[in-house]
């Protein structure tokens, strides 16, 4: 995973101190993840991380009560 500014070039990437995050669904891919927007986000604001946030709590929820069937 990478976002790109506007011309291309290479802003950040998925690369965290854990690895590559793929889907981030572990603490540590999340806040990788949630940094990766914090740094470069332009239009986003505090309301809608704390909405991406969440939503990505609630994902990892869902897959963690998943695997426990």
């Amino acid at each position: 995973m990478v976002i790109l500014d506007g011309k291309g070039k290479k802003l950040i990437t998925g690369d965290g101190p854990e690895g590559n995050i793929g889907c981030p669904v572990s603490t540590g891919e999340r806040a990788h993840f949630i940094e990766m927007l914090q740094k470069t986000r332009n239009l986003l604001d505090e309301s809608q991380m704390a909405i991406i946030t969440a939503q990505l709590q609630l994902f990892a929820d869902k897959i963690a009560a998943s695997r426990k069937r």
